[in-house]
């Protein structure tokens, strides 16, 4: 029979206990999140119809003006759209053809390229994971004839 170990025990005991703290670290931050979700939806939910537009309107420029400083791609297509006074049909559309021929100047993360993706999904080890940390990326089948590449937080 073997003689036990007690550094080895110990170690163990500490890794677990280091282990047990994280998970709890993270449950509490995931709980944040979804209180901060719920309470926004439960505001939206109390907001007269004319707030209500107003939040969206307010989101929306919000999202445009961040396009359009982040990415070169938005920029071109939004630079004839006012960024604080302009409606849904205002802005130019856009569609998986045409992202898909500007992949490296839409996203907004200038880090990230076709190529980079591309050798990220290359390796099935990656199936799972998140690029740089941060991204997801997937594909979508091209039923409609145009497959495209996905990236998402």
């Amino acid at each position: 029979m073997k003689k036990s170990q007690p550094w080895l025990s110990i170690r163990l005991m500490k890794w677990f206990a280091a282990r047990r703290k994280r998970k709890e670290k993270d449950k509490e931050m995931k709980q944040l999140g979804l209180i901060s979700a719920i309470r926004l939806t439960k505001r939206g939910g109390h907001l007269q119809r004319e707030d209500y537009s107003t939040l969206q309107i307010q989101r929306l420029q919000k999202l445009v003006s961040f396009v359009a400083d982040q990415s070169e791609y938005y920029k071109r297509l939004y630079r004839s759209v006012s960024k604080t006074n302009f409606l849904l049909a205002a802005l130019p559309p856009t569609n998986k053809v045409e992202l898909m021929a500007h992949f490296d100047t839409w996203l907004t993360d200038s880090q990230l390229t076709l190529e980079t993706v591309n050798r990220f999904m290359e390796n099935s080890g990656n199936i799972g994971r998140k690029l740089n940390g941060k991204y997801l990326v997937y594909t979508t089948s091209g039923s409609t004839g145009n497959p495209s590449i996905c990236v998402g937080r």
